[in-house]
């Protein structure tokens, strides 16, 4: 153990780290040392309120897979020790909404299937093959995890057979829909959910979009009191272990020695001081993604040895948003807590690239209502997000957090403005209900969460990069992992999955099946 007594600092707070933290808490009794840039800890999970009574969460909308007995329930009761509770969504959970047809989502694989093909009957034959492909390409994701977390022979056996179904898992999900069906509102209808992707349909590998599909299939769980629970649950196991939280707490550099990590340089902002401190322990992990960890965290030599070409890794997708306070609850609107997501075009491509929000022409919104997904919240809320190329607000980018010029806070209130009258167009009356509104931006993510574009999905999961790097959170640093969405992939349960992934490598060659054994173990304990 080093001096400073700490067994493991982590960089940032987001999913990954929380779920790495106490994993290595509750099984090893590590003390943990959470670094967090930002004033509250949770990255894209923590949550916000604004006049006392609205709160709305960052990030997190809702995630898939928590049933009881599913994997994402296991992870998150082991690392919560069960103090996480979840509510389901109605159903049906997502709806989508085009300018002459729209689609509600049902829970459940066959009713999705059925719909499908009620509105679609003679796409019957391709429908029920895409059924089949999203498993296909589920099982081919699952050789290429195992043959990145399995040692030796075991873990080769896994490569080799994942390179069997590698070109069809990693073909693009637009080029799998062209190929397979002819209606285009069929098309337009199953690729949907994009937004959840990180990536367009143009640059998404299939396997991306059969997980997400799969992952939402039965139906959409939010956490009671709202995604800011997860940190609460999670940060006194951290503590009773001897760990610590630091909050506006900026880590400047990773310490490297004889080529291993072995703490940080970091600024930790007290009122208007910032104090210059060094932490070291024994493990470094960052969760400040890839890109920030090797391009400005590390020494350059380790970027020219590790980054790839800036070309295969894609574009960093982000969101701008519109958080709204509402008069009354939205039932008046006959909305149950349901998700709307809402587009201009069939063409999903067209609706992130040609998404004029600056000027008054948005092509695409989620619609979603945090306090009807809890019952215990104060205020009724909502959020607009649309998903905007960074390049819209790239010449802002260099003034600070609310120093920004004029025009800054001029055009976000037009896009606001513009998102609300798209919403208006298709939910008549939401606009009546709005007390309060609020927005941000790709520049507010890049503030906050250190984010290159303001992403939110970490490292775009291109074909590109699938293909190059295996599911591992090893760098070519000793001591230094990665966790989160960039040891794995993106989404709330895949950077908590970040976190098992990290914790098994720092634990040794059968550490991920350990974890997962302790995760089962502590499921039969309930």
């Amino acid at each position: 153990m080093a001096k400073s007594g700490y067994d493991l600092i982590v960089i940032g707070s987001g999913m990954g780290a929380l779920s790495l933290a106490s994993i290595m808490a509750r099984a090893r009794r590590w003390r943990v040392l959470v670094l967090e840039r930002h004033h509250a800890i949770g990255g894209y999970t923590h949550t916000f309120k604004r006049q006392r009574s609205f709160q709305w969460d960052v990030g997190l909308h809702y995630v898939g897979q928590l049933g009881k007995g599913e994997d994402g329930r296991l992870l998150f009761d082991y690392i919560t020790d069960g103090a996480l509770e979840w509510n389901k969504m109605p159903d049906p959970f997502d709806v989508f909404s085009y300018p002459d047809f729209s689609f509600r989502e049902r829970e459940g694989a066959a009713n999705f299937k059925t719909d499908l093909i009620a509105m679609f009957p003679d796409e019957n034959k391709a429908i029920s093959q895409y059924f089949k492909d999203i498993k296909r390409a589920g099982a081919w994701n699952m050789t290429r995890v195992m043959a990145g977390v399995l040692p030796g022979a075991a873990g080769r056996a896994a490569k080799g057979v994942s390179l069997a179904d590698r070109g069809f898992a990693l073909t693009t999900t637009k080029e799998y829909t062209e190929r397979n069906f002819k209606d285009p509102k069929l098309r337009a209808l199953l690729l949907s959910q994009w937004g959840d992707y990180g990536l367009t349909p143009s640059e998404c590998p299939f396997v991306m979009h059969a997980l997400v599909v799969s992952h939402f299939m039965d139906g959409g769980y939010y956490p009671a009191g709202g995604s800011g629970r997860i940190a609460d649950c999670v940060r006194p196991i951290v503590e009773d272990a001897g760990g610590r939280f630091i909050t506006r707490c900026d880590v400047q550099e990773i310490i490297v020695r004889n080529g291993k990590a072995a703490g940080v340089k970091a600024r930790i902002k007290k009122g208007k001081e910032i104090e210059e401190r060094e932490f070291f322990a024994p493990v470094i992990a960052s969760n400040a993604g890839e890109y920030n960890t090797f391009t400005r965290l590390l020494p350059g030599e380790y970027a020219d040895r590790h980054w790839s070409d800036p070309r295969d890794n894609g574009h960093f997708m982000s969101t701008a948003c519109v958080y709204i306070g509402l008069k009354q609850s939205p039932e008046k609107l006959g909305l149950r807590g349901e998700n709307y997501w809402f587009y201009g075009s069939y063409d999903h491509d067209a609706n992130y690239w040609k998404n004029d929000v600056l000027n008054g022409k948005p092509l695409c919104a989620m619609v979603t209502f945090p306090s009807m997904k809890d019952p215990d919240a104060e205020g009724h809320t909502a959020d607009v997000l649309t998903f905007a190329p960074y390049a819209c607000f790239k010449q802002w980018e260099d003034a600070p957090w609310r120093k920004r010029a004029p025009e800054y806070y001029e055009a976000k209130e037009k896009m606001a403005d513009a998102l609300l009258d798209f919403v208006e167009s298709r939910m008549p009356g939401f606009k009546d209900l709005i007390a309060f509104r609020e927005a941000s931006t790709p520049l507010t993510n890049v503030h906050f969460c250190g984010h290159p574009q303001g992403g939110i999905y970490g490292m775009p999961a291109t074909p590109a990069r699938l293909r190059r790097q295996p599911v591992n959170a090893r760098t070519p640093v000793k001591n230094l992992y990665l966790t989160g969405a960039d040891a794995f992939m993106c989404g709330i349960l895949p950077a908590a999955m970040g976190g098992v992934i990290a914790a098994g490598n720092i634990m040794g060659p059968l550490g991920f099946l350990g974890v997962m054994a302790r995760m089962g173990l502590d499921s039969m304990k309930r």
